[in-house]
């Protein structure tokens, strides 16, 4: 499991495969293409490696109330 960051940079989740998951390690958002849905199949973002640190990211998401507060 890797951590997932979110635009701000803190922590909002953990990415294994192409399965999203809360703090809880509950699953809740998977990714297809780059692009993060929900468990619905709404597409809610897109999903990015940080250059610089070499991180994933959530980044550009047209739902941002769908799945994170920060």
């Amino acid at each position: 499991m890797e951590p997932l960051f979110g635009p701000k940079g803190t922590m909002i989740g953990w990415l294994k495969g192409d399965v999203i998951y809360d703090m809880n390690l509950r699953p809740f958002a998977f990714v297809r293409d780059g692009g993060v849905f929900e468990n619905k199949g709404c597409r809610v973002g897109e999903l990015d490696q940080a250059a610089s640190r070499g991180e994933q990211r959530m980044k550009a998401w047209d739902q941002p109330d769908k799945l994170f507060s920060n």
